[in-house]
């Protein structure tokens, strides 16, 4: 048996929010922790944290490119499920004009 309990709600609440008091008005300011991303930051990106870098791609384009084209893009890995993009290989390869052609019927 424990004699020195502490409270489980507060040690939960700890993990998930971080939450300042401010001094001049007794109000309660909830932190959640965002992700800094710069060119400099991770190697490789999901598809959400590549489009909130480049704004000119979308989830649903970028997963619209990998069921037509396939995973052999430039700058596209695979680990277990999960898809990786290394940003620079991946916006050199639409640059290069990998991605010229997604889908339909090849011109002749």
């Amino acid at each position: 048996m424990k004699t020195d309990r502490e409270n489980p709600m507060s040690v939960q609440a700890d993990k998930f929010m971080h939450c300042e008091i401010n001094q001049e008005s007794p109000s309660f300011t909830a932190k959640t922790p965002q992700m800094n991303l710069t060119a400099s930051a991770p190697t490789l990106l999901t598809i959400n944290q590549l489009c909130q870098l480049e704004p000119a791609l979308t989830p649903g384009g970028i997963r619209h490119l990998l069921f037509t084209k396939g995973h052999n893009l430039p700058g596209v890995y695979r680990f277990g499920r999960k898809i990786l993009f290394d940003r620079t290989e991946f916006m050199g390869g639409i640059k290069k004009g990998s991605t010229a052609i997604i889908g339909g019927r090849k011109s002749a």
